[in-house]
């Protein structure tokens, strides 16, 4: 699990790529430098302009939208790099990983959720499905880290991955040992029964 925290940043920041070749997944309008806009952007606004100013969201066609797409893609690349300088500098526990992962995305998505003009809502409301999700993963994430430090600060636990990969290679080489024994236990025996064929065809060559 630790492993896929890692992996799903990497394929998520590289993913949402596919928002910006599709022109989707914006946000609200901006005049920040960065803001995207295009005649697929410009036709949504138009024609979603009734539904979104229903639930608050005032947007104009002729103003850039946020590329919210780009700061999920930057996020995720940057959470990437955090989960790996845990990795080797402090990783205390197996699950450690992944629960920073839930932490870093829950937390970005709670944020850039906040900020597209796409989103689910819960009923009527202006609650957006993905962003009550994500604060609940990143908090319930975060509080299991906090018990789990707090745990081992109490009860110290040692803990190596490289000492489990040992184990682990040391696994591989028994395992090889017994091969070879087992490979050498039947070469002996070939050699054997070779001797007694030769045994048995001198005795018949002297009869």
């Amino acid at each position: 699990l630790d492993l896929a925290g890692m992996s799903f940043l990497i394929g998520q920041g590289i993913g949402r790529w596919g928002n910006y070749a599709n022109q989707e997944a914006f946000g609200t309008n901006t005049t920040m430098p960065w803001g995207m806009s295009s005649a697929k952007v410009t036709d949504y606004i138009l024609s979603n302009q009734a539904l979104l100013a229903e639930k608050g969201i005032n947007m104009s066609p002729n103003i850039p939208v946020h590329p919210t797409f780009l700061y999920e893609s930057v996020w995720c690349l940057l959470g990437f790099l955090v989960i790996y300088i845990i990795c080797r500098k402090c990783y205390k526990f197996s699950g450690q990983l992944i629960l920073c992962y839930g932490v870093i995305y829950g937390a970005e998505r709670a944020v850039v959720e906040g900020l597209r003009t796409d989103s689910l809502y819960i009923g009527s409301s202006n609650l957006r499905v993905s962003q009550l999700l994500s604060m609940i993963i990143a908090a319930v994430c975060l509080t299991i880290l906090i018990v789990k430090f707090v745990s081992l600060k109490k009860h110290p636990k040692p803990f190596s991955p490289v000492e489990v990969r040992e184990t682990t290679e040391n696994s591989g080489e028994l395992k090889d040992d017994k091969k070879d024994k087992k490979k050498n236990k039947i070469s002996a025996e070939k050699r054997r029964e070779i001797m007694r064929q030769k045994e048995r065809k001198n005795d018949g060559d002297d009869n």
